[in-house]
């Protein structure tokens, strides 16, 4: 990104091939409190982002966006995005067996593939259609659905994920024109580095779009789509797939009838799940810092995030109560006493009002 930047601005710079080496990468780091660290599970970064500091922080960059942009009554302009993959074959699924034998599914398919589906919502329940991407090269004109009502967008990569190209193309291509001339607008996201690049930021800025990240690892609790719309899609995936399974005995599933029953699951989603995904899940609108219940929090943390607020309330009691025991205070006494606790600006309005000559003398 370094790069791009430095090469778009026409800078000249001592970096070869315009790409800043190791001193500058070192010296960025200790400037903006940056480290390197060893990748960790998702698993245990999510429960390290369960935080309340983490958490409580997101929601003052949340709150602070949502009065700026002036948005507390507009929810059909906070949208929410989320990349997923739906899975061909479909693990969750039980069978009744007897007991003591083993129970295999009537029906299977050869070898489990996985394709990216990116998909996008605002408060209200609106959809944006969506984006899939297939795992190959070029893509076949036979794999996108000719049907389509909610008007899908088809990419593809090598391995079938997310590139920030493409995302680049969803979002002037698609995402853009189906939000509409409404704006300002939010638009909140996990934060994924495939996700935003330095033109996707230029962009968003001149269509007056603000995008908000999501703290890392933390949209199992803090993001819409994923606490509420998506269980109830991969629940919708894996009925669709066992009875299709069942229909085609031993046949894989092509990449044409994909987009035919996301499509049709996206499109049969109820705008009041999605909704709710904003609302009663994870406090965006209307905005409830405190949505998030208390065991979702790590036990340490959440002990140290109660202490810290402890000693800010018993500190803020203490100013309001040294402050207001000076004004009720006659002012001569409160300048020939020294004032503890009470700011510099407190103490010379003071000494001004009772340096004055008595008010009473110049009322007409």
């Amino acid at each position: 990104m370094v790069s791009e930047y430095v090469v778009r601005n026409g800078w000249i710079t001592p970096f070869k091939d315009n790409i800043p080496g190791d001193d500058w990468f070192r010296r960025f780091c200790k400037g903006n409190n940056l480290s390197l660290k060893k990748p960790q599970s998702v698993e245990i970064a999510r429960r390290k982002a369960c935080n309340p500091f983490t958490v409580y922080e997101y929601f003052d960059f949340l709150e602070n966006a949502i009065n700026d942009l002036d948005l507390a009554e507009k929810l059909e302009c906070i949208y929410n995005l989320d990349e997923t993959s739906f899975c061909n074959d479909p693990s969750k699924s039980k069978v009744l067996g007897q007991r003591g034998y083993s129970s295999t599914r009537t029906t299977s398919s050869p070898g489990r593939d996985n394709t990216t589906v990116l998909l996008a919502t605002n408060a209200r329940g609106d959809k944006v259609p969506p984006l899939i991407i297939f795992q190959g090269k070029y893509l076949g004109n036979e794999w996108c659905y000719k049907n389509d009502s909610v008007k899908t967008a088809y990419a593809v990569s090598q391995k079938g994920w997310m590139e920030t190209s493409i995302f680049e193309k969803y979002f002037k291509n698609v995402f853009l024109p189906a939000i509409g001339n409404e704006r300002p607008v939010l638009l909140i996201y996990d934060g994924h580095s495939t996700h935003v690049d330095l033109k996707v930021i230029e962009l968003a800025i001149s269509e007056n779009v603000t995008i908000l990240k999501l703290p890392p690892h933390s949209s199992h609790i803090l993001q819409p789509l994923d606490v509420s719309g998506m269980k109830s899609m991969k629940d919708r995936w894996e009925e669709a797939l066992v009875k299709w399974q069942r229909l085609h005995i031993g046949a894989k599933l092509p990449k044409s009838e994909f987009p035919r029953i996301i499509t049709k699951i996206w499109d049969d989603m109820n705008p009041v799940i999605l909704a709710n995904g904003f609302k009663k899940k994870t406090g965006i609108y209307p905005l409830n810092r405190h949505v998030i219940p208390k065991e979702k929090f790590d036990p340490l943390t959440w002990s140290r995030w109660e202490q810290y607020v402890q000693r800010q309330t018993y500190e803020q009691g203490n100013y309001v109560e040294d402050v207001s025991e000076a004004v009720r205070a006659p002012f001569e006494k409160c300048v020939n006493k020294p004032l503890k606790n009470v700011p510099t600006l407190v103490k010379l309005a003071l000494k001004t009002l009772n340096s004055q000559p008595d008010h009473k003398s110049h009322i007409l």
